[in-house]
């Protein structure tokens, strides 16, 4: 039996934000040029690729912003394949790479002339009746809300066990620290360092004002249940799932954790807190 020692790269592009052809088919060339084969999958389709070819996958590349590149580590994190993002989009706080910077990084790649980081990706389980009926793969946050009523609910929180009380508002937003800087930033919640293992548990629209942030070692599980009616759980904005009053959704660290490419290592996330999400920029320049 001959053995097969092809080895892959995945290409994970949106559709809609590739406007640079050439680029593209040179990026290509030289991942062929460096003896590999090409898979591709498009965001938002309905293609799949196969264990047997992740486990031969030696990279990820993300085409397009930072949708794109949460949509590549939701997908193939849990399988520990390293993830590189490249931004066509607009802010690119999450992509490694600008596109014009592109060719540059995947040579760098090749020659070995990078390091990788290790993020946190948070596992959702919806319990009923002792019974896990599903469970999601967020890499930036999770939402327990009342959808499109106008009404508040109740959610009841544990921590590791332990009932911390219940929070009434439009709901209850459970973040990876690599989420923090998304719709939990949005809601008043802390920014954390992306390599941290925490979670952030942030109150969305509380009634009551000292409702506010927590920050949760990531080896302590997290339960959320409504009281009385349901709710939506929403998981990265992409998926939702309509909840029974008596479903739970139980919260924890996933197993494996999503390998980013970086060149930039250590301070680069706060150089990209400054200077795209202007964190620090006063409101009147100084001297």
């Amino acid at each position: 039996m001959i053995e097969d020692n092809t080895k892959y790269v995945g290409i994970v592009y949106h559709p809609r934000v590739l406007p640079n052809e050439q680029l593209i088919g040179k990026l290509k060339g030289m991942v062929a040029d460096s003896g590999y084969q090409i898979w591709e999958l498009a965001r938002g389709g309905s293609g799949k690729i196969a264990s047997a070819i992740l486990k031969k996958t030696i990279l990820v590349i993300t085409l397009g912003g930072d949708g794109t590149f949460l949509h590549g580590m939701r997908l193939f994190g849990p399988f520990e394949v390293p993830l590189l993002g490249i931004n066509f989009g607009r802010l690119g706080f999450l992509c490694e790479l600008q596109a014009a910077d592109a060719l540059a990084g995947i040579g760098r790649f090749f020659s070995g002339d990078y390091v990788t980081e290790k993020r946190l990706l948070v596992q959702a389980s919806v319990v009923r009746d002792n019974k896990v009926l599903a469970r999601y793969v967020s890499a930036n946050e999770v939402a327990v809300h009342k959808g499109g009523d106008y009404r508040l609910i109740r959610i009841n929180l544990e921590i590791d066990g332990v009932t911390l009380g219940s929070v009434d508002g439009d709901g209850l937003l459970i973040a990876s620290p690599t989420g923090s800087t998304a719709y939990a930033l949005a809601l008043g919640g802390p920014v954390l360092d992306p390599v941290i293992d925490a979670f952030v548990v942030v109150p969305i629209n509380p009634f009551v004002v000292m409702a506010r942030p927590i920050v949760v070692p990531a080896s302590k599980p997290i339960l959320l249940r409504t009281s009385e009616q349901g709710a939506v759980l929403s998981v990265d904005g992409v998926s939702h799932r309509n909840m029974a009053p008596q479903d739970a959704i139980v919260l924890c660290a996933h197993p494996k954790r999503a390998i980013l490419v970086r060149f930039n290592a250590g301070a680069d996330f706060y150089f990209k807190l400054r200077d795209k999400l202007h964190w620090g920029f006063p409101l009147v320049p100084g001297d």
